[in-house]
């Protein structure tokens, strides 16, 4: 794992890998890098890829008190970084759920940004949009000392994972660290519905291309949210995976690869 340091001081662990244009993958909550480990043969064939572990996971560094600005900035850092590494090359960003909500804002940040694909973020300020009492309930199981029953219920009342998806999650070698960051989960949770609603106003002068990502099988809320993000940028499509909700990079990391690869073609054709 390689590193940077973030403008707070904090040390960002990233993977590099592969060859050509940069493409920085980051992952969503609970996450490390080691999610995108099944879409990196395909990636590696095509760009240089940065996958980055967020704050306070896998190599990075434990920060102390949490503020989701420093996420936004870290990526964008992670961009600079891809960029000094080749100036002449496009840098390509990608993230998933909290990931792609951290992206969004990152793209605030940066000036060296060529393709922004977000796949599904969270909404922004709707504390309305969690079922009732459901941020207290994984904190009362969390607090229990269940952490693992924490991440359970979280994937499948708030994901929306069947129970073979969840068992499917369950087998891969990641989930033991995706417990061991579990309480990373209450935080991101809180941050969404803490953050200021989604202001179109903000993203108006947001020109880099954005491909924005939505399962076919996913909720009319999630849809609810690309169609306003794709309504506020001046430059963005809506991309929809079919046959797929939230997970395609696990449920199926070959086809996804794949899909994003003849989408970052297309866009920087």
């Amino acid at each position: 794992m390689k590193q940077f340091i973030s403008t707070d001081g904090t040390h960002i662990a990233y993977q590099k890998s592969g060859s050509g244009p940069a493409l920085i993958l980051v992952h969503g909550t609970s996450a490390n890098h080691t999610t995108w480990e099944h879409t990196l043969p395909i990636f590696n064939q095509h760009y240089t890829v940065y996958a980055m572990d967020r704050r306070g996971r896998g190599g990075s560094q434990i920060e102390g008190d949490y503020a989701i600005q420093r996420e936004f900035e870290d990526i964008a850092g992670l961009v600079e970084v891809a960029y000094q590494s080749a100036p002449n090359q496009p840098v390509n960003l990608l993230g998933h759920s909290f990931g792609a909500l951290c992206s969004l804002e990152a793209a605030l940040l940066t000036e060296h940004l060529d393709t922004l694909l977000i796949y599904e973020p969270p909404p922004m300020g709707i504390p309305e949009a969690l079922p009732p009492g459901f941020l207290s309930k994984l904190q009362q199981i969390y607090d229990q000392g269940q952490p693992e029953a924490m991440l359970s219920t979280f994937f499948r009342e708030l994901v929306g994972l069947s129970q073979e998806g969840l068992d499917a999650l369950k087998s891969k070698a990641s989930w033991s660290d995706r417990v061991d960051s579990a309480h990373t989960v209450l935080r991101e949770i809180k941050q969404t519905t803490t953050l200021p609603r989604f202001n179109p106003k903000r993203y108006q002068d947001l020109t880099v291309h954005t491909l924005l990502l939505v399962g076919e099988d996913s909720s009319p809320g999630t849809w609810a949210i690309i169609e306003e993000i794709d309504a506020a940028l001046p430059n963005s499509e809506i991309v929809e995976l079919p046959g797929q909700g939230h997970m395609a990079i696990h449920n199926d990391p070959e086809a996804f690869a794949n899909r994003m690869v003849s989408l970052l073609i297309t866009s920087t054709s």
